[in-house]
């Protein structure tokens, strides 16, 4: 707000949810502040632009990286428990899940079906801490490690 205030003409910002966003959108294009969302999107207003990553490059790196941990560390008959953050509030998310899903499960989707099976490994949970709220993160993989002690694996983007 104060660098809008001080004249800026070109804004970079990385808002921590959508809400925040649209909130320093509006106020930019009352300005005519020419913005630029880094890694977060804001679909509203005019004069935004978006920069980000390949959030399924990331995803599948991600997905990459826990089938090299369950070799590495000789992890059998994997039951794997997905917790994945903002898929309630964030398209990077949703990204993020097709990359490791269609690495690990073979199906390129935001959430798998409990129950599929692929190279050994049983997904027996897949849920969302929503708005990536990680004091709700927590208390999602509390309860689901209680009632299934079976999670011998997770995979958790951010």
């Amino acid at each position: 707000q104060a660098d809008i205030t001080q004249g800026a003409k070109v804004l970079v910002m990385a808002p921590n949810d959508s809400t925040v966003g649209t909130q320093i959108q509006a106020l930019a294009q009352s300005k005519g502040v020419k913005l630029i969302s880094y890694d977060r999107a804001t679909f509203t207003g005019t004069n935004t632009y978006y920069v980000s990553f390949d959030n399924v490059q990331v995803g599948k790196l991600i997905g990459q990286g826990f089938k090299d941990c369950l070799t590495a560390w000789n992890v059998a008959s994997p039951k794997v428990f997905t917790l994945n953050g903002g898929e309630d509030t964030d398209p990077n998310a949703i990204d993020f899940a097709k990359g490791y899903n269609s690495v690990v499960w073979g199906d390129s989707v935001p959430q798998e079906t409990v129950g599929k099976t692929a190279n050994g490994a049983t997904l027996v949970g897949d849920q969302v801490a929503p708005a990536w709220d990680n004091s709700k993160g927590q208390t999602i993989f509390q309860q689901q490690y209680t009632a299934r002690p079976e999670i011998n694996a997770t995979i958790e983007a951010n």
